[in-house]
């Protein structure tokens, strides 16, 4: 009996250990919302770099950035309902990308589809800024340049989803005047 029980209490010990494993790597994502009513903190960084938005014409250059593989999904999002930006400094090289949704948008993120009022509510994915870049404050700008842009176009509620063990992220999007609604 004995060994038949501290056989169990050792399986039930890795049982345990390999559970809380999977819990705790579970990621977990925050919804987050702007509404344009308020003031956007559009901070400048030094004039050594420009927003251009992605089109058919200049999605090329981003074959320059080495190990780049998001072309054709680029070139997928400029014939859809996405708006896309890249960030270059004065010497023409790319520093990151952003890109607003403005349909319906399933979040993979989050397990979820947000349904969005054409020409009233975006969401804003995959920013990414290229690691020689970061700490510039970039991202921190090209997220108050999009909500400027929007806000612009008559948008009033923005949305995104980002990983709440990010605090890059997060900080980046409380620090611009997102309001964090839901946790998934």
């Amino acid at each position: 009996i004995s060994k038949k029980s501290g056989f169990f209490a050792k399986f039930l010990k890795l049982l345990l250990f390999y559970f809380s494993k999977y819990i705790y790597s579970i990621e977990k994502y925050i919804t987050a919302e702007f509404d344009l009513k308020n003031d956007i903190m559009f901070r400048k960084i030094d004039d050594c770099f420009s927003v251009y938005k992605i089109t058919p014409d200049n999605i090329n250059e981003f074959r320059t950035v080495g190990n780049f593989t998001k072309e054709k999904l680029f070139r997928e999002r400029i014939r859809g309902d996405y708006i896309g930006f890249m960030i270059k400094d004065n010497s023409g090289r790319i520093a990151g990308y952003s890109w607003i949704v403005t349909s319906n948008y399933f979040s993979y993120l989050v397990n979820r589809l947000f349904t969005l009022q054409k020409g009233r509510e975006a969401y804003l994915v995959d920013d990414y800024i290229f690691e020689n870049f970061r700490g510039r404050g970039i991202q921190t700008y090209i997220t108050g340049y999009r909500l400027s842009y929007l806000k612009s176009q008559g948008y009033s509620k923005i949305l995104v989803s980002y990983n709440v063990n990010n605090e890059f992220s997060r900080r980046n999007f409380l620090k611009n005047g997102f309001i964090e609604k839901e946790l998934t």
